[in-house]
């Protein structure tokens, strides 16, 4: 009989708590829902509201002891599973747990599968992300939040077009939501469509004058459309958006930026960023820093070091805790935007790296007697790469463009394994194994007559070399080749064979083969 009164009482307290509730007094709901739990230790229920309490009063530690409690009483409780996920949703995979078990019991859970999608998402898992998306539309349908949630997990996968169709259907009815515009422009600017890319960025610029990323790409848009004046300042929100918000050394709180001050009797660390690729582009700038009076001390990743020690008036290091002091740091990207540097002032070198002289002969030896050119080949980057899909391609496509008679070396050093097959029958000449570090490439590369790569690392060290370079490039390539131009003024010996259809590179191999029948004469 007592059991039956505290059960009947615990009810009230329970009722009692939902409607302080929903009247928004937090804190005398989760007193009452202490009170039941005190009441009756057994009361799962009321373990879960004064869970949900402690959670909204930001009593993150207690809400889940309560919120376990509750589910070592009763382990279907849908929404206690739901409020640990949140709580952990800093941690991703420990949320994944939370919303997945909730998922168990209800898989319709609306919130549950948010997080869910959420949690894959920083897990970098985004086709499985994209799945419990579709599962939200399909228990909310055209749910804004979860359609943000899809145009941003689309533009992950390289599904651009399905992700502006997404970003478009939230802006038909919001269309001052940040999100929505930040990846309606990002898809349109991927897309090729730089006018529409662009108005959507001055939109949502107007909206948030502070959207770092949206800055970002705007420079990047700017920048790849030839408009190097206006595009180098916005290139400079980088260190502010995500992407690289969390990369930034310690020495750029603590050290002042060089924004071209005088340099004479000064110390400067130029420090590498991004890509290797983006790292052999813009070291070009430690000589000329060095020449205006500059101790230059340059920290670029260990696979580079060897291969810029060889720079004049620059001390190398692959460490920043064997730095000594210095008076400025410059990120190398930002060297234009302090010289706000034109078209005309890129003034590239012919030459700016150098081989290892000794490594060069070697690999000379190795190679033996000449027949025909020698060309280097690099067919695919690091999968890892957002753009990889459009940027490489298979060996096999590539081999059409090599005409008969010459001598054919891979310059990859890592071949994937679709490729082996090929490669092997190819009679290409594969050295990936003993490709070590950027000096091992680049002494391999300086004995090559001609190379022909994709958009990776090794283009950028074929240009820093003065090597003639022909480059493949995707329909929408990356900002430094810019459009439609078959040169570039980063790399004088470069020549660019664009697809003239997004994926396609058939016309691209046979104009290849036609520019190498020629040097072949």
């Amino acid at each position: 009989m007592g059991t039956h009164t505290n059960t009947e009482t615990n009810a009230g307290l329970r009722s009692q708590g939902n409607a302080l509730l929903a009247e928004g007094r937090i804190a005398e709901a989760t007193q009452c829902y202490e009170r039941a739990c005190n009441n009756d230790p057994t009361d799962s229920l009321a373990w879960l509201n004064q869970g949900y309490g402690r959670l909204v009063m930001g009593e993150v530690e207690r809400a889940s002891q309560c919120l376990r409690r509750a589910l070592t009483l009763d382990g279907a409780l849908t929404d206690a599973h739901f409020l640990l996920g949140q709580i952990d949703s800093g941690q991703p995979e420990a949320a994944l747990v939370h919303f997945e078990a909730a998922l168990v019991i209800d898989p319709a859970h609306a919130g549950a599968l948010q997080g869910a999608s959420r949690a894959l998402y920083m897990m970098g898992r985004h086709v499985q992300a994209l799945d419990h998306l579709d599962r939200w539309l399909a228990v909310v349908p055209g749910d804004f939040d979860a359609l943000q949630g899809r145009a941003a997990v689309l533009l992950e996968l390289g599904r651009n077009e399905e992700a502006l169709a997404a970003a478009s259907q939230v802006l038909a009815s919001q269309p001052d939501s940040i999100d929505a515009l930040d990846h309606a422009s990002a898809a349109c600017l991927r897309l090729g469509g730089f006018d529409e890319g662009l108005s959507l960025l001055r939109h949502g610029l107007a909206v948030d004058p502070q959207h770092a990323g949206m800055h970002w790409n705007r420079g990047l848009a700017l920048l790849t459309l030839g408009r190097l004046e206006e595009g180098w300042p916005e290139f400079e929100w980088r260190w502010q958006a995500t992407v690289l918000a969390h990369a930034r050394p310690s020495f750029m709180s603590t050290h002042p930026a060089w924004r071209g001050e005088d340099l004479r009797g000064k110390s400067l660390l130029l420090h590498a960023e991004q890509g290797l690729g983006d790292t052999i582009q813009f070291v070009r700038f430690a000589p000329l820093l060095a020449a205006r009076g500059a101790r230059v001390l340059l920290l670029v990743p260990e696979s580079l070091r060897d291969l810029c020690s060889r720079m004049p008036g620059c001390e190398v290091f692959a460490d920043e805790r064997a730095l000594p002091p210095f008076d400025f740091h410059c990120p190398m990207m930002s060297v234009p935007a302090v010289w706000q540097m034109t078209m005309q002032a890129i003034a590239a070198p012919l030459q700016y790296l150098r081989s290892d002289a000794v490594k060069r002969e070697l690999w000379d030896t190795r190679l033996g007697r000449r027949h025909g050119l020698r060309i280097g080949l690099v067919w695919s980057g690091g999968t890892l790469h957002r753009n990889d899909a459009n940027r490489s391609m298979s060996l096999s496509t590539l081999l059409p463009a090599l005409p008969p008679g010459n001598q054919l070396v891979s310059l990859q050093k890592e071949v994937r394994d679709a490729d082996r097959g090929a490669l092997t029958a190819s009679g290409i000449l594969d050295f990936s194994g003993e490709l070590r570090t950027f000096d091992d490439t680049a002494a391999l590369a300086d004995c090559m007559d001609v190379i022909v790569s994709v958009d990776t690392s090794v283009a950028h060290l074929a240009g820093a070399l003065g090597k003639p370079l022909i480059l493949m490039l995707s329909d929408v390539p990356d900002w430094r080749w810019m459009l439609e131009r078959g040169d570039s003024p980063w790399y004088p010996t470069a020549r660019l064979f664009r697809q003239d259809e997004r994926s396609k590179w058939h016309r691209v191999i046979q104009n290849v083969r036609a520019a190498l029948t020629r040097l072949a004469v």
